[in-house]
């Protein structure tokens, strides 16, 4: 019996459930569908500020924040 897989990678999903079914194709047709599974892609949490000290108005301070689980990344970003 002849066994290999196959691949396909999924990139950028938005937190939720994913449900995934496959089938197969040649010349005379297609195939059955495969069984169907399901993923769930996680929200990568929220982070929280810390309060920002520039007490001594200097125009110099620092922005801070918690991780937040699964993120790989940050963006921060300033109003006036």
């Amino acid at each position: 019996m002849h066994s290999s897989t196959a691949i396909c990678s999924v990139n950028g999903k938005l937190a939720g459930t994913y449900f995934y079914r496959v089938r197969g194709s040649n010349t005379w047709g297609y195939g059955e569908w495969s069984n169907i599974q399901p993923t769930t892609v996680l929200s990568t949490g929220t982070p929280i500020l810390i309060a920002i000290d520039n007490s001594d108005q200097d125009n110099n301070y620092s922005v801070t924040w918690s991780t937040a689980a699964r993120a790989t990344s940050y963006t921060l970003q300033e109003d006036t």
